[in-house]
């Protein structure tokens, strides 16, 4: 079975998709983590949010606009060109530098209010929310739909009202953490059997993903000790 194009399909996914469709995220933080670090290293804060939110915007009207591209002549044929070659604008080069553009600013400013950022974070997610419901009703909203507008302002000020609670220490938050990289890099392995058993019953595949996923995350952080060799998968 051997072809180029499976040759390129593998260096693609390296840099891009991942090693299996929901592990998207891990290649674009990394990707998006090395194209943030050029830029600001380069010319400074504004010029690295400018270019990110120019990536992001142009990721925004290819993975948004999809059903619209595919019915345009001409454009079209561009358009089943990027997917052929990059799949989806859903990774490091669209996607990731926003919001790594982002933590870099919160990094480098001081926070805003708690008050303020909370009220500015539920307004941006009622626009959010609003925002998606336009998509929904224009019937453009699909499976790998992500890229909203209002999504940056609404991460940006949550994550500011987060940095401004003051929350005491507590070591279990390190097995919430490991919980969570666990429960993201396995849910759909459960998924995809819980599928195959209930093909019909999506509402109850979601839930017993979730209790199946977290349920593998608490065997796992439990019993570290016991068998140092479950280290490895945290």
């Amino acid at each position: 079975g051997f072809s180029w194009q499976s040759i390129f399909s593998w260096v693609r996914d390296f840099f891009l998709n991942g090693s299996y469709y929901h592990l998207w995220f891990l290649p674009a933080m990394m990707l998006g983590m090395v194209i943030v670090w050029f830029l600001y290293e380069k010319r400074g804060m504004m010029f690295t949010l400018k270019v990110s939110l120019g990536l992001y915007v142009v990721g925004y009207l290819i993975n948004i606009y999809a059903p619209y591209w595919e019915t345009l002549p001409y454009v079209s044929i561009l358009y089943g060109f990027f997917q052929k070659t990059l799949v989806t604008a859903r990774d490091g080069f669209f996607f990731a530098p926003m919001f790594l553009s982002l933590g870099l600013l919160l990094a480098k400013t001081r926070r805003v209010r708690a008050r303020a950022a909370g009220t500015a974070f539920a307004i941006s997610m009622v626009l959010l929310v609003g925002e998606v419901a336009i998509y929904g009703k224009l019937g453009i909203l699909e499976d790998l739909s992500c890229m909203f507008l209002m999504l940056i302002p609404a991460v940006f000020f949550l994550v500011d009202w987060l940095l401004v609670l003051r929350v005491p220490w507590n070591p279990g938050y390190r097995t919430l953490r490991q919980d969570s990289l666990l429960i993201y890099t396995s849910h759909i392995l459960f998924a995809r059997i819980l599928l195959m058993i209930l093909p019909g019953a999506h509402l109850a595949v979601y839930f017993l993903t979730l209790a199946c996923a977290q349920g593998f995350a608490f065997l796992v952080t439990t019993n570290m000790k016991r068998w140092p060799i479950l280290r490895n998968l945290v």
